[in-house]
Protein backbone atom coordinates (compact mmCIF):
# COMPACT_ATOMS: atom_id res chain seq x y z
CA UNK A 1 0.00 0.00 0.00
CA UNK A 2 2.61 2.04 0.64
CA UNK A 3 5.48 2.74 -2.67
CA UNK A 4 8.89 4.13 -2.21
CA UNK A 5 9.50 8.01 -2.82
CA UNK A 6 11.56 9.37 -4.32
CA UNK A 7 15.14 10.71 -2.91
CA UNK A 8 14.93 14.07 -2.44
CA UNK A 9 13.32 16.77 -0.26
CA UNK A 10 9.32 16.96 0.07
CA UNK A 11 8.37 19.76 -2.61
CA UNK A 12 7.62 23.27 -1.41
CA UNK A 13 4.03 22.99 -2.87
CA UNK A 14 3.38 20.22 -0.72
CA UNK A 15 5.50 21.21 2.47
CA UNK A 16 3.22 24.58 1.81
CA UNK A 17 0.30 22.44 1.39
CA UNK A 18 0.90 20.54 4.86
CA UNK A 19 0.88 23.57 6.94
CA UNK A 20 -2.40 24.21 5.25
CA UNK A 21 -3.72 21.06 6.18
CA UNK A 22 -2.98 20.91 9.58
CA UNK A 23 -4.35 24.71 10.07
CA UNK A 24 -7.52 22.99 8.43
CA UNK A 25 -7.58 20.02 10.48
CA UNK A 26 -7.12 22.79 13.48
CA UNK A 27 -10.55 24.72 12.61
CA UNK A 28 -12.57 21.37 11.79
CA UNK A 29 -11.50 20.39 15.20
CA UNK A 30 -12.49 23.74 16.91
CA UNK A 31 -15.84 23.45 14.43
CA UNK A 32 -16.80 20.20 15.21
CA UNK A 33 -16.22 20.60 18.89
CA UNK A 34 -19.06 23.50 18.94
CA UNK A 35 -21.21 22.02 16.61
CA UNK A 36 -21.34 19.25 19.75
CA UNK A 37 -21.77 21.80 22.06
CA UNK A 38 -24.68 23.61 20.46
CA UNK A 39 -25.95 19.99 19.81
CA UNK A 40 -25.70 19.53 23.54
CA UNK A 41 -27.37 22.97 23.88
CA UNK A 42 -30.12 22.40 21.53
CA UNK A 43 -31.01 18.73 22.97
CA UNK A 44 -31.33 20.26 26.68
CA UNK A 45 -34.04 22.60 25.33
CA UNK A 46 -36.12 20.15 23.54
CA UNK A 47 -34.47 21.74 20.14
CA UNK A 48 -35.42 19.41 16.56
CA UNK A 49 -32.15 19.96 15.36
CA UNK A 50 -29.82 18.41 17.95
CA UNK A 51 -29.07 15.43 16.32
CA UNK A 52 -28.25 17.42 12.79
CA UNK A 53 -25.92 19.05 14.51
CA UNK A 54 -23.94 16.35 16.04
CA UNK A 55 -24.05 14.60 12.77
CA UNK A 56 -22.20 17.58 11.49
CA UNK A 57 -19.79 18.32 14.62
CA UNK A 58 -18.72 14.39 14.13
CA UNK A 59 -18.17 14.71 10.51
CA UNK A 60 -16.01 17.61 10.70
CA UNK A 61 -13.98 15.91 13.57
CA UNK A 62 -13.48 13.06 11.70
CA UNK A 63 -12.11 15.03 8.61
CA UNK A 64 -10.38 16.67 10.56
CA UNK A 65 -8.31 13.29 11.39
CA UNK A 66 -8.28 12.64 7.78
CA UNK A 67 -6.88 15.96 7.16
CA UNK A 68 -4.36 15.60 9.84
CA UNK A 69 -3.12 11.93 9.17
CA UNK A 70 -3.11 12.61 5.58
CA UNK A 71 -0.29 15.91 6.75
CA UNK A 72 2.05 13.47 8.99
CA UNK A 73 2.13 10.99 6.23
CA UNK A 74 3.31 13.01 3.25
CA UNK A 75 6.24 13.56 3.92
CA UNK A 76 6.67 9.90 4.32
CA UNK A 77 5.13 9.44 0.72
CA UNK A 78 2.29 7.14 1.49
CA UNK A 79 0.35 6.22 -1.74
CA UNK A 80 -3.12 6.65 -0.50
CA UNK A 81 -2.65 10.52 0.53
CA UNK A 82 -2.68 12.09 -2.32
CA UNK A 83 -6.21 10.27 -3.41
CA UNK A 84 -7.58 11.23 0.39
CA UNK A 85 -6.26 14.64 0.17
CA UNK A 86 -7.66 15.80 -3.34
CA UNK A 87 -11.40 13.85 -2.98
CA UNK A 88 -11.46 16.10 1.36
CA UNK A 89 -10.56 19.35 -0.46
CA UNK A 90 -12.71 18.44 -3.74
CA UNK A 91 -15.40 18.32 -0.83
CA UNK A 92 -14.33 21.79 0.90
CA UNK A 93 -14.77 23.57 -2.43
CA UNK A 94 -17.98 22.26 -3.00
CA UNK A 95 -19.18 22.96 0.76
CA UNK A 96 -17.45 26.55 0.41
CA UNK A 97 -19.27 27.24 -2.71
CA UNK A 98 -22.60 26.52 -1.46
CA UNK A 99 -21.63 28.60 1.66
CA UNK A 100 -20.42 31.25 -0.95
CA UNK A 101 -24.19 31.23 -2.78
CA UNK A 102 -25.88 31.63 0.50
CA UNK A 103 -24.16 34.99 0.79
CA UNK A 104 -20.94 33.73 2.91
CA UNK A 105 -18.14 35.92 0.51
CA UNK A 106 -15.58 34.64 3.56
CA UNK A 107 -16.09 31.27 1.81
CA UNK A 108 -13.67 32.48 -0.58
CA UNK A 109 -10.46 31.99 1.23
CA UNK A 110 -11.35 28.72 1.65
CA UNK A 111 -12.34 27.95 -1.63
CA UNK A 112 -8.99 29.24 -2.32
CA UNK A 113 -6.85 27.22 -0.08
CA UNK A 114 -8.50 24.09 -0.94
CA UNK A 115 -7.77 24.73 -4.87
CA UNK A 116 -4.15 25.25 -3.42
CA UNK A 117 -3.88 22.27 -1.92
CA UNK A 118 -5.38 20.27 -4.62
CA UNK A 119 -3.17 21.69 -7.73
CA UNK A 120 -0.32 21.20 -4.75
CA UNK A 121 -1.53 17.58 -4.84
CA UNK A 122 -2.15 16.90 -8.17
CA UNK A 123 1.35 18.44 -9.50
CA UNK A 124 3.57 16.66 -11.29
CA UNK A 125 6.10 16.94 -8.41
CA UNK A 126 3.26 15.38 -6.13
CA UNK A 127 2.42 12.15 -8.30
CA UNK A 128 6.61 11.61 -8.20
CA UNK A 129 6.91 12.11 -4.39
CA UNK A 130 4.45 9.65 -4.30
CA UNK A 131 4.98 7.60 -6.46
Amino acid sequence: MTTARTAGPLPKPLRTAIVLLALQAAFNVLGGALLLMLASDEADHGGDSAGLLALFGWVSLVIALLLAVSAAATPRGAAWVRTTVIAVEVLAVLGSAVSLFSGAFTAVAGIAIAVFIIRAYASADAKRWFG
